[in-house]
């Protein structure tokens, strides 16, 4: 089974101890203990355009399932890198890293008072055109999830993770409303990170805001597997290919 993964430091576990697996990991487990070998090919700290790019010249046919993890970040992160794990079937080994290259996430400076006024500002602003029925989603998720339309019987939409900072998570609850909003409308199926993580400290590494622990990592990677396994769009295909 091929996967593929875009998303953030959290899909190789940024800050967790040797031995720990990121959610992607334990997803991973679950799959392999359920029999077919899988091999994952994981892509972290792009931009939108960098992660349009990248899917526009792999063979997205070829994959049998490729999740998308967006966050607020995409649209200033530079840096790219990939990492590809291969998991052996029957044994539900941890996932051998093939390539260690480890990229430091980008940091974000505290906001300063002008900032938390702007991003206040268009929060407003933001729900205000929600309600009126005029909030657009971004031009440049419009154009990823129409290069992903054709292939979305195999895709899951991860909604961004918790913050513990009330500004960075209010940007990412923008950012969740408007994927599950235009995901579910083009028929994705959407999996709601914030079902299982919330922002309290006991959800995240010791002194971060943004990295969640060993134990969110587990919780989500075993909710993101119950969720594939019932996806309608997902199930209905799976089903259409067993027959």
């Amino acid at each position: 089974m091929n996967i593929l993964i875009l998303g953030d430091a959290h899909t190789y576990g940024y800050g967790l101890s040797a031995g720990q697996l990121s959610y992607i990991g334990h997803f991973i487990r679950q799959i392999s203990q359920s029999g077919p070998a899988v091999t994952v090919e994981a892509y972290a700290h792009l931009t939108i355009p960098q992660a349009i790019s990248t899917l526009s010249r792999l063979p997205l046919s070829q994959y049998d399932l490729i999740v998308i993890q967006p966050n607020q970040h995409w649209l200033s992160r530079q840096a790219g890198m990939s990492v590809r794990w291969t998991v052996p079937t029957p044994e539900p080994a941890t996932p051998t890293v093939l390539w260690p290259l480890r990229a430091e996430p980008v940091t974000v400076p505290p906001p300063t008072r002008k900032n938390q006024l702007r991003l206040l500002g268009q929060m407003i602003g933001w729900r205000l055109q929600q309600w009126l029925g005029l909030a657009k989603p971004p031009k440049a998720l419009l154009d990823l999830l129409r290069l992903l339309s054709p292939y979305r019987h195999n895709v899951l939409l991860v909604t961004p993770f918790a913050h513990l900072n009330p500004w960075c998570h209010a940007q990412r609850e923008q950012c969740r409303v408007v994927l599950q909003q235009e995901g579910e409308k083009q028929l994705f199926s959407v999996f709601d990170s914030h079902l299982i993580v919330v922002p309290r400290e006991e959800y995240f590494l010791t002194g971060s805001q943004t990295f969640l622990n060993n134990i969110s990592h587990e919780l989500v990677g075993r909710a993101l597997f119950d969720f594939y396994q019932s996806a309608p769009t997902i199930v209905t295909v799976q089903a259409i290919k067993r027959e």
